[in-house]
């Protein structure tokens, strides 16, 4: 069920009764019998407190050993109706609580995977995975416990009064004020809990921010010499949790306190009724005891929900950034535009006019009636243009070109050209503000993520790898669990062998069963450089975009790896910065300020382009130099 239920629709506040009966879709019968064994409890101490008063008054006036059978006969029952009903309610919630945890974080999951990493641009990680972790523990409290008990005391205070008011009417009468006075009691601290929740989530956001930057960054830190700056940093944010921590359980004590006294008023009130009730001869006195211990035990559902309730400020703070990440906007759902026609947001008269950026989105389903067969894999760009948030000019500024299908292509520039930009656009990493891609003849926006990150494969030149195996890391290329099977070792060792990396793997300490630890941080750079590219080898993608991939192999290495995805008959398109890579690109574009300023080969580029003979000549030079200083050594 936790995948199939859809978060709740736009403006529901997690932390509201109506965001309740969503996430419990599918549970709420478990629901009802996890309230329905809290209200047990709550009857079961009343009862239990009440014959065991009855049962003492009773033997107290002399009441013989018979006559005391049944009342404490009830004490037991109540008392074992009540130890089963802590237990399954303990059960009920808890699995609840898990359940509704999972599901929360399924939502969180999703809305990430369905913005990134368009709508995560300025995000740090350990904010988004602590919103993933622990707002979604803060939000549980609420969904699986505080929910519970704020519907449970209207359910099991009334039953309690009315069983009081069987007993004694006017005793009944008299706790309502006391009631009602403990059930205002988290109204009137509400304000002062939501500002304290607010704040202590966000030191506890910059705290697990701040943290994991540390872990990944911990060598530079130490070979910057930046310990103590890092740790003072840390030590401020404690020293604020602190004090927003100190507040709360100010607070709470207030609440306690209150609570507190709000029940012995109550108790004391009821006795003095009680009293004057014997004295006219409207209550036995046996009763008396009776009717005060169940009137002690009426605000137990109420004291319970104010102990649940004291999270308020945190669930509250914790639901308002889980929402922030549910309704990250998407742009506005784009239709197949007609053959030869332009999507409207295609460069044309009202193309002038900026729109909002949002985060890229699925496209309509394909056509179930087009051909079969392998898709055509030639990229073309219309007047594309693309320009990060804040930033004065565009990284990509109306670029017009054609790559056809199974050419290779290298992206030549200085650093800040609009080379990576570029690259993140074919892939789809973002949308372009105006222009258009297309693939095979088809817009991109167009085409459903899922395909198109099935056709389209970036890989960046500081890759991620999982602390899994190394057959695990590989295996990631597999696009459904058939393309899965038929990688089988012989194809693992094939995709390394291509890229160079079969001699690493074979002296890992169990080959690829190996965990890379610490995400691969023992490996070398150009070491995790190679198992990323075979991956990519591994990946049936028509498109492959190497964003400097190749940047941290030795020449000999590079030159092979190029080669090889050369000859496997796919559209590639490398960033390069290296001479090597670039003598053996039988076609280069060249990038200056976001505009191609240079299309062709290394040679004729030499003659033709300024911008790439002043990136390139240098490294001639060198290669020259190194040329010179060989002969002569030689000589």
């Amino acid at each position: 069920m936790t995948a199939t239920v859809p978060p709740p629709p736009v403006g529901t506040r997690l932390d509201s009764l109506a965001s309740l009966r969503h996430v419990l879709t599918g549970w709420r019968a478990w629901y009802a019998l996890t309230l329905g064994w809290n209200v047990v409890v709550h009857l079961s101490a009343a009862l239990g407190a009440g014959a065991a008063a009855y049962t003492v008054a009773a033997a107290v006036r002399g009441a013989a050993p018979g006559d005391l059978l049944l009342p404490a006969l009830l004490v037991l029952v109540a008392t074992l109706l009540r130890a089963v009903g802590l237990w399954q309610e303990s059960y009920t919630s808890h699995d609840l609580s898990f359940r509704v945890m999972a599901r929360v974080r399924h939502w969180i999951l999703g809305a990430l995977s369905r913005v990134a990493p368009a709508g995560l641009t300025g995000r740090r990680r350990g904010d988004l995975a602590g919103i993933a972790l622990h707002d979604s523990e803060a939000l549980e409290i609420f969904l699986a416990h505080t929910s519970l008990y704020r519907i449970g005391r209207f359910l099991a205070t009334p039953l309690i009064l009315v069983g009081l008011a069987l007993i004694d009417l006017p005793s009944a009468l008299v706790c309502v004020p006391f009631l009602l006075a403990l059930l205002a009691i988290p109204a009137l601290t509400r304000r002062a809990a939501l500002r304290e929740g607010e704040r202590t989530r966000r030191v506890l956001t910059a705290m697990a921010a701040d943290t994991q930057e540390n872990v990944g960054a911990v060598r530079e830190i130490v070979a910057f010499g930046l310990v103590a700056e890092r740790k003072a940093r840390l030590e401020r944010l404690q020293d604020e949790l602190l004090v927003s921590r100190t507040r709360t359980v100010t607070r709470t004590g207030v609440e306690s306190a209150a609570a507190g006294i709000a029940a012995a008023l109550l108790a004391v009130a009821v006795t003095a009724v009680g009293v004057v009730q014997v004295e006219a001869g409207r209550l036995e006195l046996v009763w008396l005891p009776v009717a005060v211990a169940v009137a002690a035990a009426s605000p137990s559902a109420i004291q319970q929900w104010i102990s649940t309730s004291r999270h308020t400020g945190h669930t509250a703070a914790a639901a308002r950034r889980i929402e922030q990440v549910l309704e990250a906007p998407d742009p506005l759902p784009l239709t197949p535009a007609p053959d030869g026609a332009r999507p409207a947001s295609a460069p044309g008269p009202e193309a002038d006019s900026p729109t909002p950026r949002a985060p890229v989105t699925d496209g309509p389903a394909p056509d179930s009636t087009a051909p079969s067969g392998p898709a055509p894999a030639d990229l073309v760009l219309e007047e594309v243009s693309f320009r990060w948030p804040g930033a004065p000019a565009p990284a990509v500024d109306r670029v017009s070109l054609r790559i056809d299908a199974g050419e290779t292509v290298a992206l030549a520039g200085r650093s800040g050209a609009g080379k990576s930009t570029l690259a993140q656009l074919l892939a789809r990493w973002y949308d372009p503000e105006a222009g258009r891609l297309t693939l095979g003849g088809r817009d991109l926006r167009t085409l459903p993520l899922a395909t198109l990150r099935r056709r389209v494969r970036l890989i960046p030149q500081d890759p991620h790898l999982f602390a899994e195996t190394v057959r695990e890391n590989l295996l990631l290329a597999a696009t459904d669990e058939a393309h899965e099977r038929s990688l089988d070792d012989a194809s693992l060792w094939a995709a390394l062998e291509a890229v160079g990396a079969r001699d690493l793997v074979e002296r890992l300490p169990q080959g690829l069963d190996t965990v890379l630890a610490d995400h691969g941080r023992s490996l070398s750079g150009g070491e995790r450089q190679r198992l990323a590219l075979a991956r990519a080898a591994l990946h049936p993608g028509d498109v492959l975009v190497l964003d400097e991939s190749v940047s941290q192999l030795d020449t000999g290495s590079a030159a092979a790896v190029q080669d090889a995805f050369a000859h496997a008959g796919r559209t590639t398109v490398v960033i390069a910065h290296r001479l090597v890579t670039l003598l053996r690109a039988p076609r280069i574009l060249v990038l200056e300020h976001g505009r191609v300023v240079g299309d062709g080969t290394h040679d004729a580029l030499l003659e033709t382009c300024p911008a790439y003979r002043a990136l390139v000549e240098p490294q001639l030079r060198h290669a020259r130099a190194g040329a010179g200083a060989a002969e002569g050594s030689g000589g």
